[in-house]
Order: structure tokens, then sequence, then C-alpha cells
């Protein structure tokens, strides 16, 4: 097997039809008040409208942004993509039985890759044909987290499993004695993961060598991350937000917060943002991890620009915080979003309802990436 994704493309074992999804042609209201919208000088840049199957219900289930594409998980299991820089529909692709929930999403190169109980689906990112899907030794309890010859995910024995995808490379396992429920991340050198007793791993990338240990006072259950220098981010349970050395594993800084950590912290802009589980939102700095500012009542992050940080409330509406203070510029909703994206690339805000209709919103004034040769689609400003 040739050592690229993009082979997995060529060398596709099943199609899936791309009649039950789709764009509706015909204009749809906006999910967000037009009134915020437009008083808030942000623009709907594309609106899109998925064909649900009306026999089943289907509904939509959430969102997944990937580096090109936006693509809808239902309730019936399908996968519906839509292209992330113009709402063109593209591909649907179906995971099997609807009483069976996915484990997660991740796409690398042109490989879409999807967990479902014991088994791992391959798609083509580029049109949804099934590359691939494997039987897996033990059921994911964590989202796949793809590299460009591995995937990596933990599971609820306590085992961190990395599956070869070419030949050449081995396959390897690690078992850590306590289950396993926060996402692994890599880098060029190395894997980093954590369980549920607190501890902190990093061994190769392409082996279960270990590199180092680190302790935790608590359960580790969020996934880890890695800020723009390569540190990696641990949030515990046991109120403390660890930033380690990746090389030696030493702590390079730590940010006590008075709550356990629970959701994975988010980097943007120079800045690390983590919510606590009573809701408070709290923002360091990335390199030092200095305090700068907590906001309080706050779900999850969603997305941050050059100035606005978008989280999300536990009322379901939507917030626009100063990047540089916390304080709240401006509230959008409640309007008819039921589904929001979280963002990591970049701080367009990427919204849909259950019934498919989704649509991507970003400040008029800020530039966004587009791929060379792409035509943006007409942008809709509320007035």
């Amino acid at each position: 097997m040739t050592k690229t994704l993009a082979f997995w493309t060529l060398a596709a074992v099943a199609m899936w039809s791309a009649t039950l999804g789709g764009c509706a042609a015909k204009p749809q209201p906006m999910l967000l008040p037009a009134a915020q919208l437009a008083e808030n000088q942000l623009t709907v840049f594309w609106k899109a409208s998925l064909q649900l199957n009306e026999r089943t219900r289907e509904t939509v289930r959430c969102l997944y942004r990937t580096p090109n594409r936006i693509i809808a998980m239902t309730s019936d299991n399908r996968l519906l993509a839509l292209d992330a820089f113009s709402g063109r529909f593209v591909w649907s692709a179906e995971l099997g039985s609807p009483d069976l929930e996915p484990t997660g999403l991740d796409q690398v190169g042109q490989a879409v890759f999807v967990g479902l109980l014991d088994k791992l689906f391959i798609f083509s990112a580029e049109d949804g044909s099934l590359v691939a899907r494997r039987d897996l030794k033990r059921a994911p309890s964590t989202r796949p987290v793809v590299s460009p010859e591995y995937v990596y995910y933990g599971t609820h024995q306590g085992w961190l499993q990395a599956l070869a995808m070419f030949a050449g490379r081995d396959s390897w396992q690690r078992l850590t004695h306590a289950s396993i429920t926060a996402a692994p991340v890599f880098d060029a050198e190395r894997l980093y993961f954590a369980n549920t007793d607190g501890r902190v791993f990093a061994a190769s990338a392409v082996s279960r060598e270990p590199a180092w240990e680190f302790q935790t006072n608590a359960a580790v259950v969020a996934d880890l991350k890695l800020t723009g220098q390569g540190l990696v981010l641990v949030a515990s349970r046991d109120y403390v937000l660890y930033a380690l050395n990746p090389v030696t594993g030493e702590v390079a800084w730590m940010a006590t917060t008075g709550d356990p950590l629970e959701k994975a912290p988010q980097v943007r802009g120079g800045r690390v943002f983590v919510v606590k589980r009573d809701g408070a939102l709290m923002a360091f700095e990335e390199v030092t991890g200095a305090r700068l500012w907590t906001a309080e009542g706050v779900d999850r992050t969603l997305c941050a620009g050059p100035t606005t940080l978008f989280v999300l409330r536990p009322s379901g509406t939507i917030s626009a915080l100063s990047v540089a203070s916390g304080q709240e510029k401006y509230r959008l909703g409640p309007g008819l979003v039921t589904v929001v994206a979280t963002n990591d690339i970049d701080g367009q805000l990427f919204i849909a309802d259950r019934h498919g209709r989704v649509e991507a919103v970003h400040e008029a004034k800020v530039r966004y990436y587009l791929p060379a040769g792409s035509a943006a689609p007409e942008a809709e400003v509320a007035e």
C-alpha cells in the first residue's frame, strides 16, 4: 500500500449514494435573528439545507469542522459533508445502525475517519466513498486521532491503541491500567495520552517505547492539546491546568483554577481558554500561563478570531467575548440554532438546526482563508 492517504481515494471498496443529501435551492430564513446579525456586523457567508429522511424523522445530531469540510452527523448515523468554504453539498455516507453512537471523527489529508463500536470507517473526503472498514481489537472510548501513518485511540480497558495504516509500520498498544476517555495528541516525535488515574504518558509516535510519565492528582478526562510552542496541555480534575515540556515531561507552567477541569482547552492567538465544571471560562497566556481574565456562565468555547471569542451559554445562546478582556461584546440568540460546531481552525461560527439548515457566520470585517482558485459565495448581511 502506498504511503499516502490519497491512495485510499483510488482504492475505495464501496461507494455511497449522495441522493439523500444535498442543498436546497430555495432561500431559507436565517438561523440567528437578522437584527442581531446586522447590529453586530456579522455576515452569513453561506447557507445550505441538507435533505434529511422524513420517513425516519432524521435530524442533525452534531457538526464537525475539518480543514475543508463541514460534516453533519445525523440521528440515522449518516454523514453529510459540505464544502467548508462555499456550503456546497459534497457527499453522504452511511455508518450503519442508528442505535450505535459514533465515538467521533477526524480528517487527515483526503481521508475521514469515524469510530463506531468496534469498527473504524475510512471515507474519502473528496467524494465520500468507503475506502476501508477495519475491525478493531478493542472498542474505542475516545475519538480517533489520526497522524499521516497511525490512528490513535483509547479504550475503557486502559489500552492506548496505535493502528498502523500502511505496510512497513507495526501497530502497537500500551496498557495504562485505567480507562482512557481523553483523546491523545501527537507531534512529529511523540504521542501524549492520559487516563482516569491522572497519569500522563509520552511515547514514541511510531512505537510503544516510553519517553516519560507525569502524575496529576485526579482523573484526566478532557482531550489533550498542544500549544503553538508545542507544550502539552493537560486539564485535570485536580483543579489544575498543566503545560508540560514535550521532551522531558516537566511542568513548564501550571494554573490552579479552583474547580475540576473536564473539558478540553482551546488554544488560539497566543491564549489558552479552558472552561471549569462550574461554568467559569478562564484565559491564560500561552507561553507563561499568566492568568488574563475570567468570564462566568459558559458551557463551552466555540471559536476565536483576532479580537472575538465565541462561546456557548448553557441557555443555548452564543456570546461574543473580547479576547483581550473577556467582557461580553454582544449576545446572539435564541434564534433557531440547536447545533454549533467547535472550530479550532479559525473564528467562523458553523451553526445548524436539527432539520438540516446549516450556516457559516463570521465577522464582516475579518478576512478568512479561501483555497486558491475558489470562488466565495455571495455573502448575506442582514439589514
